[in-house]
């Protein structure tokens, strides 16, 4: 939902561990864990083996949701 808010394309699907190894960037989300960006899987890096700018942009997002949901903005 935050993410076509924003103009990123997501959907949910399974994933191979090449698709993974190929991605740019990967991220797992959940209401527990909000978002968590991925950057290694096995000992291989994704991508940069950073956190990515559409990781952070859904990060910052949700937080902002969060904190309006919240009353606290």
């Amino acid at each position: 939902e935050i993410a076509g808010r924003i103009g990123i394309e997501a959907q949910e699907c399974q994933l191979t561990i090449d698709d993974l190894l190929d991605a740019d960037e990967a991220l797992l989300t959940n209401s527990i864990i909000q978002i968590m960006p991925v950057t290694r899987v096995e000992r291989h890096g994704i991508g940069e083996g950073q956190v990515g700018p559409v990781a952070k942009k859904l990060l910052d997002e949700y937080r902002s949701l969060v904190r309006k949901e919240c009353g606290h903005e």
